[in-house]
């Protein structure tokens, strides 16, 4: 009651509840989202398009940065937030099929945290490693994981990092967030 007779920009509260994730989190940046699907539907953005509004606003009919590596084990329903971006999913196996796919198109590599991924010819360390061998942007989906700070995605070289809220965070099941680096 008494909070809503004050008036607060959004875009102020926006940042600075990005600024208290990101340190409660033990990265450079975070954002509020609605659940991880729109984590990965902003960090493919970002990805293709930056910050540049115009081109923001004209996918998905962007070509150039329009590519999107993904591990054929990370291949599941919510990678559908790349695709509605306008961006192509390029499937690979092994670590040789990873780097040979690599372009000059290749906006981002998607993998996704899962008991079978630590076990796959690509793990995540493995993943980020080959990507950053190319300085190509990572996102982990950490979807169904409790995050821990510091975030150990992010201490292995990742660039984005989504989260449920309505698994482990305990949230409302329409929330999320998105780390990130302040780079990236």
């Amino acid at each position: 009651f008494e909070a809503s007779h004050y008036y607060v920009q959004m875009d102020e509260m926006m940042e600075g509840v990005g600024r208290e994730l990101a340190r409660l989190n033990g990265c450079e940046a975070a954002m509020v989202t609605n659940g991880c699907e729109s984590a990965i539907v902003l960090a493919t953005i970002a990805c293709i398009a930056g910050s540049n509004i115009e081109k923001c606003q004209a996918l998905p009919y962007i070509k150039g940065k329009d590519q999107v590596i993904i591990p054929k084990h990370s291949r599941n329903p919510y990678d559908v937030g790349i695709r509605v971006v306008g961006a192509e999913l390029v499937e690979v196996e092994t670590p040789e099929e990873m780097r040979a796919k690599m372009s000059n198109r290749t906006a981002m590599v998607y993998i996704m945290s899962d008991p079978d991924e630590a076990k796959s010819a690509l793990p995540i360390q493995t993943v980020i490693n080959i990507a950053n061998e190319k300085n190509i942007p990572v996102f982990v989906d950490a979807a169904a994981e409790e995050p821990m700070s510091p975030n150990v995605y992010m201490k292995m070289g990742a660039s984005f990092v989504g989260y449920s809220g309505g698994k482990c965070l305990r949230a409302p099941q329409s929330s999320g967030m998105l780390l990130d680096r302040k780079s990236t």
